[in-house]
This record gives structure tokens, C-alpha cells and sequence, in this order.
């Protein structure tokens, strides 16, 4: 009898079975055990976190922190929630694996934290989130385009700007639009540069494309010396700042023109500054919509701080915002503040309109620019 029913099992199609994988989510993933109540401070003050550099740290990446200041002194000024002020906590480590991530799990527990920002990267975001998914409180991810901080069905975390899906489309498809599919790719190998490239090749290999040649950048030069040998000039650098920056000055001593499509990581203020010093075109993803709210931002915070605001401080900007948009609804669980922040209308701050796919990420759309001399422009030169 069991023999029989093999061999009929053996002859019915696939499709009499039903579907064998789980369907993609159609809305973010949501949150219905146990909630803590919000708790105003002694002073009325509504505590939110910041899981990134701030001025206590040694890092030189203060912009995020200091859009998300800027933010929040200017929802205090207008005293729309109920009287309540915003007061913004950090936590930070250069090690954020070991006493970074510690501290937040500390204060999250001691300042009644409402909501944690975070992080300027994948892998800190990572971090944060194991923490904010034990202690059921919101995270807004402001400077991740991990898409993995998505998809690990975890209801808290938030992510504001687009993801390394996005980014890798635009990226492949401006490269076979200009007919550059002949390709060197440089990457480095942390956290965010390894999800990118990896996002980069899949696009690629859906093109019947592939890289001439893939490096992994090194801080001794010896990448220059193999790329030299090779005729080909078109290159795609999927690398954090300061090992791009490295490569180009040296490409710059001993190389000959070429074309230079970038991730992220060119988006940076480093690299922005950086960038200055070069007569050159770097094609980097939008990850915003270059409204005119944003060209008035960025031109005052350089006016008043000396630096550009990056892609990741100005969407810190629109996450305290965001934010507090959901406050001004009188939320009195964490639960009901995450169902704010999920299921409120599309926001539209100054990098553009924010709006959640399934997963919890912002869908806008990335299309590719220019930068040159440190500014960014929303076309291909």
C-alpha cells in the first residue's frame, strides 16, 4: 500500500500539492504579544535614543548626530506635543559589538527610551536591533542599506532610506545603458560593502553580465598594480570611504582616465570632502529626491557647520520628524508607537517621500547622479 501511494505521488504534478515556499509579506510585519507603557521623564521629557557617533565619541561622523539635534530643537520650539520636549540620549562605542551595544541596552532600561535611532551602518544596525526586539520599543534605521535589517521578520525596525536591492538596479542598469558592461569591481570586505556586492553581482548576472575582473581593495596598493595591467577602464567601487579614497589617490599618481560608478559609501562626507580635490565624475546612487527642501537644508547646515551634510544626516533629519509626527498622536504603549509609525500616511521631508514596502523599508525609487567636487547632482554628466 505505502509503495502505492509513492508511485501516485510520483505521478501527480507538482501543483496538486499546493505551494511549497512562503509567500513574500504584502505589509510589514506586526507586533500583538505584550506592550510596556510609555513613561514621560520627571521634566516632561520624552526620551529617544541615538545608537551612532556623537559629540562623546571619538568619531569624526557627527553629522547624523547633529541633523538629529537640529531636529529636535526645532519640534521643542513649536511645543506641539502636549507640552512635552524631545530629549535625545546617545549611545556609542568604536567597538559598538562590545560596549556600544551594551550601553544601549542599559539606558534602554534606565531613560525609559520611547525609540532608538540607528545606525550609520549595517552592520551597528544590526546591533540595535537585537536589542530594541527584546525590549519591544521602535527602531528607525536612518544610515543602513542593508536589506537583511529587514528581513529577518522583526516588526520594530524601520529603515529610511533605500535599500541595497534598489541601489544595485540602478546602479546595473545605468552601467548597460552606457554600454559599460565591461567592468572592474573593487569592494571592500565589511559588513555593507559584502551585502552591496553581492546585491550588484545577482543584478548583473540577471543581465548574462559579470565582472572582467573583482578585487578586494587593500590599504598597501597592490590592488593598483594588478588593475594597471588591464586595459579596461570602467569601474565600480563598492568599498567604504577611506579604502576608495585610498585606491583613487594612488590610481591618480600612476593611473589614466577612467569612469568611477560608486555605492554608498561615496555618498559619505568624507569622501564627499574628499572628493574635492579631484577634477573628476563619480556616478553615485540617488538615495534621495533632491527636493528644494534639501538644497535649503544643506546649504544652511554648511553655513553653519563648515561640512555637507551627507545622505544619512539629512535622512536623521526626517526620521526625528517622522518621528514625531507619530507622537503628536498621544501614543501610550510602544506597541501603539509602532503601529503609528507603520501605518501613518507617506511623509514627505526633505530627502523626499518616505513610504514602507512589506518589509519595513523605504521604497523610493533610486535613479543615479553625478558627483563632482564634492556636490551632488541629480544627473548623469
Amino acid at each position: 500500500m505505502r509503495a502505492f501511494s509513492l508511485i501516485l505521488c510520483l505521478c501527480l504534478p507538482f501543483s496538486a500539492f499546493g505551494e511549497f515556499y512562503k509567500p513574500h509579506r504584502s505589509e510589514p510585519a506586526s507586533y500583538h504579544g505584550p506592550s510596556t507603557p510609555l513613561r514621560l521623564s520627571a521634566k516632561q521629557e520624552i526620551p529617544i535614543g541615538f545608537f551612532g557617533p556623537n559629540p562623546s565619541s571619538t568619531s569624526k561622523d557627527q553629522g547624523p548626530w547633529l541633523c538629529a539635534q537640529q531636529a529636535i530643537e526645532e519640534i521643542n520650539q513649536k511645543k506641539e506635543l502636549n507640552g512635552n520636549r524631545l530629549l535625545l540620549l546617545p549611545a556609542w562605542s568604536e567597538n559598538p559589538w562590545g560596549a556600544g551595544v551594551s550601553q544601549m541596552a542599559r539606558m534602554t532600561y534606565e531613560h525609559n527610551i520611547w525609540a532608538w535611532l540607528g545606525s550609520v551602518n549595517g552592520h551597528a544596525t544590526h546591533l540595535a536591533e537585537q536589542v530594541v526586539t527584546k525590549a519591544r520599543l521602535p527602531l528607525l534605521d536612518f544610515g543602513s542599506t542593508d536589506d537583511s535589517v529587514n528581513n529577518a521578520d522583526v516588526p520594530w525596525a524601520l529603515s529610511v532610506l533605500p535599500g541595497d536591492r534598489q541601489i544595485a538596479k540602478a546602479l546595473v542598469h545605468t552601467l548597460v545603458k552606457q554600454k559599460r558592461t565591461q567592468m572592474i569591481l573593487l569592494s571592500s570586505l565589511d559588513h555593507d560593502s559584502r551585502f552591496l556586492t553581492e546585491e550588484v553581482l545577482k543584478e548583473l548576472r540577471k543581465q548574462h553580465l559579470t565582472p572582467t575582473l573583482h578585487l578586494h581593495l587593500n590599504s598597501n596598493h597592490s590592488t593598483t598594480a594588478q588593475v594597471l595591467e588591464q586595459p579596461i577602464r570602467n569601474f565600480v567601487i563598492l568599498a567604504k570611504p577611506l579604502e576608495a579614497i585610498s585606491f583613487l589617490k594612488s590610481w591618480k599618481t600612476k593611473g589614466s582616465p577612467a569612469t568611477f560608478f560608486g555605492g554608498p559609501g561615496f555618498l559619505e562626507e568624507s569622501f564627499l570632502r574628499s572628493s574635492q580635490e579631484w577634477d573628476q565624475n563619480f556616478y553615485v546612487p540617488l538615495l534621495t529626491e533632491f527636493t528644494p527642501k534639501q538644497k535649503a537644508f544643506e546649504e544652511a547646515f554648511f553655513k553653519k557647520h563648515g561640512f555637507r551634510a551627507d545622505t544619512r544626516s539629512m535622512a536623521t533629519y526626517d526620521t526625528i520628524h517622522l518621528l514625531a509626527r507619530a507622537l503628536l498622536k498621544n501614543p501610550t504603549t510602544h506597541t501603539q508607537l509602532l503601529q503609528l509609525l507603520q501605518n501613518g500616511p507617506d511623509f514627505s521631508g526633505i530627502t523626499g517621500r518616505i513610504r514602507w514596502n512589506s518589509f519595513g523599508r523605504n521604497d523610493r525609487e533610486v535613479k543615479m547622479g553625478t558627483l563632482r567636487n564634492g556636490k551632488i547632482a541629480p544627473t548623469l554628466l
